[in-house]
């Protein structure tokens, strides 16, 4: 009898001490059960993957975003600046005396006024689209071309419902603008505005295409607006709108200020 319980002592003790050595074995190598990595390895690995991540963003902030002075240097050369000069008679003030008794006879002055305004080559022809407002009324026309040249155009033809005029030019040698299609533009589109804005010169600003077909504005007889939020200011009338690619897409028309009362609100343009 104690012969057995020898044995079944010595079997229990070898038992404890062969789970015990396993225990600490595959505490030390869990990969022996399949188990994850050990904590040493779990950093180890993420940091060989986020290298490749670092390095994508590194290229991902040199690459250099896209611009459009291909667009600008297509197209801008076509913009003119439109200088107009028109004789304004005016009735003078009356002497009061002679207010006061009657006898005199009215008296007139004449002053020149001039405005300005932008317009866009659209054949070698020497045709000019600009907007009928800017040269309504002229005596006289002169039209500065981008490479300095400058020259008086003749009307061809004038339409006050959809403030669209048509200029000539006789000049050779004309840069022409690439005409697009407006009616494939849709809200979001990158759009450019060209003019001359001041008096300035040429100027070029950047907006989007907040919204097409607005009408009802009362700028004229026939409405078929694109609105943008592409900056236009005094003389930019009759220049280009444009497209991404440097193509005419509209002619910029107006631009509606709201009453200064409202400090929220903005000026909204119209092609």
């Amino acid at each position: 009898m104690r012969r057995a319980r020898t044995i079944l002592s010595f079997l229990a003790k070898a038992v404890i001490v062969g789970l015990a050595a396993a225990f600490l074995l595959v505490w030390w190598k869990p990969v022996l059960l399949g188990a994850a990595p050990s904590r040493r390895g779990a950093v180890t690995a993420p940091s060989q993957s986020a290298a490749p991540n670092a390095a994508a963003l590194t290229a991902m902030r040199t690459v250099p975003l896209p611009g459009f002075a291909d667009a600008v240097a297509r197209a801008a050369p076509a913009v003119v600046n439109i200088y107009t000069a028109r004789v304004v008679t005016e009735r003078t003030q009356t002497a009061p005396l002679d207010q006061l008794f009657g006898d005199y006879w009215p008296s007139y002055r004449q002053r020149v006024e001039r405005s300005l305004g932008s317009g866009v080559i659209i054949d070698p022809a020497g045709t000019i689209v600009t907007n009928q407002h800017v040269i309504a009324g002229a005596d006289s026309i002169r039209v500065q071309l981008s490479d300095g040249r400058i020259a008086e155009a003749s009307i061809t033809g004038q339409d006050p419902d959809t403030d669209i005029a048509i200029l000539h030019l006789s000049i050779r040698n004309l840069p022409v603008m690439p005409v697009g299609r407006s009616d494939t533009l849709r809200v979001g589109d990158i759009v450019l505005a060209i003019g001359n804005p001041y008096g300035l010169s040429q100027t070029v600003t950047q907006g989007i295409v907040s919204a097409t077909g607005r009408g009802q504005l009362g700028l004229a007889t026939f409405e078929n607006f694109i609105q943008t939020d592409a900056a236009i200011n005094l003389g930019n009338s009759g220049g280009a709108l444009i497209d991404a690619n440097g193509d005419l897409v509209g002619i910029n028309t107006a631009v509606l200020i709201a009453p200064p009362a409202d400090p929220r609100a903005s000026a909204l343009r119209f092609q």
